[in-house]
């Protein structure tokens, strides 16, 4: 039996008003053949393309999104001293690591990248690919970020060396055109003497004072002897 030939294509819905979405718009061509096995048996062979029946719809992101992020750091012993920082990204795209965003750093343009990091809540998870070194008042732009998409600034660990990190609530967020600044700020821990050093610290000045007084009395015999 001669085939029959159906073309197939999406419908866009009216709920895409904001064109959220771009709609694959083609159309696929299948053909329909019905055969008789020769025991009165029909059977029905479709034919598709190579790729069977398929249709990409692609989520339009906005790359306009930009975030701030500075850096104060008090009672450093070195104003030099340059901390670790790190942007992740959390959103439905599934390319954003072969997107290159800007930055500048302290006035100093480049561009930066993402790696996959996970998922999230059925989304993907990136983070950048290198730290940003920031330093006491540090200003870190980020631009062309995808507007929409979770992000989290986060900063390495320096308890170690003595300070203590407190950072703005709005280190995590949504990606705006507005923009977002965030800000670290890392304070050395000053150290509270316990009182076990106290306790040695008077030990010491207990013993040095006593030397002091044996001193002077073995001066004082020394001259009273040289008298006689």
């Amino acid at each position: 039996m001669p085939g029959k030939t159906f073309y197939i294509k999406e419908v866009i819905p009216d709920t895409n008003k904001d064109n959220e979405l771009e709609y694959d718009t083609h159309e696929e061509r299948v053909q329909v053949f019905i055969s008789d096995d020769g025991s009165d048996n029909l059977q029905c062979n479709v034919q598709t393309d190579s790729d069977g029946i398929t249709f990409v719809n692609t989520s339009k992101v906005n790359y306009n999104g930009k975030l701030t992020v500075k850096k104060i750091v008090k009672d450093a012993l070195e104003e030099n001293n340059s901390f670790n920082f790190y942007v992740y990204l959390t959103s439905d795209s599934a390319d954003l690591d072969k997107k290159t965003f800007n930055y500048i750093l302290d006035g100093k343009s480049g561009t930066f990248t993402l790696n996959k990091a996970g998922t999230t809540d059925g989304k993907f998870r990136y983070r950048s690919q290198q730290a940003f070194k920031l330093s006491n008042n540090s200003v870190l732009e980020m631009s062309k970020l995808p507007i929409g998409a979770h992000y989290e600034v986060t900063e390495d660990d320096y308890k170690s060396e003595g300070y203590i990190t407190t950072k703005t609530d709005n280190y995590q967020g949504d990606v705006s055109l507005e923009g977002t600044e965030v800000t670290f700020t890392n304070t050395r821990n000053q150290i509270i003497p316990t009182s076990a050093d106290t306790m040695t610290h008077m030990s010491f000045w207990l013993i040095a004072s006593a030397s002091a007084i044996v001193l002077v009395w073995i001066l004082k015999r020394k001259l009273k002897a040289s008298k006689k």
